[in-house]
């Protein structure tokens, strides 16, 4: 006959699955926190806003959300390897990522990499073929010319900002 736990230690697994069920949900709530925080403090304190990414990656490591804000940083700051770096992660994260994609063909255009450009460009198109501006990026790439990443990421924004305005 089957013997019955003894009650410490089936207080002690329910212990274990409450725990484990409270880091489930606390964990995307403090990424979430960092990512927010992140956003407030990267103009004064990018290092600060970099280190709470990469916990809030950690916290969630399904999310691209912390890679691509992280990318979009380092890119307002000119520090293209952490973009780039930033972006592959996001990438690794979410391989149907239009905007990582972009991102990175954008800067494989400015670092002389043109092939790498012209199929990261293309590969963006065919993940968001009614996105205008990555077609552009393509053509102006094509032709032999170099994106102009802060161009680049103010048409994003005003794009988004269009968007959300109605």
């Amino acid at each position: 006959p089957a013997r019955a736990l003894p009650r410490p230690a089936v207080l002690a697994a329910a212990g274990v699955l409450l725990l484990l069920s409270l880091l489930l949900v606390a964990a995307p709530w403090q990424a979430q926190h960092d990512i927010t925080r992140a956003g407030a403090v990267f103009r004064q304190r990018p290092f600060e806003a970099y280190s709470r990414l990469h916990r809030a990656g950690k916290l969630d490591p399904v999310s691209d959300q912390p890679a691509l804000i992280a990318g979009s940083i380092a890119l307002r700051y000119g520090d293209l390897p952490r973009a780039r770096t930033q972006f592959e992660d996001a990438l690794d994260r979410n391989p149907r990522g239009e905007y990582a994609t972009l991102e990175l063909g954008a800067i494989a255009s400015v670092q002389g990499d043109r092939a790498r450009a012209t199929a990261l460009l293309r590969r963006a198109v065919a993940l968001a073929p009614r996105d205008y501006t990555a077609r552009e990026v393509l053509q102006v790439v094509r032709e032999g010319g170099t994106v102009d990443i802060a161009a680049l990421n103010r048409r994003i924004l005003s794009a988004g900002q269009a968007l959300t305005q109605g």
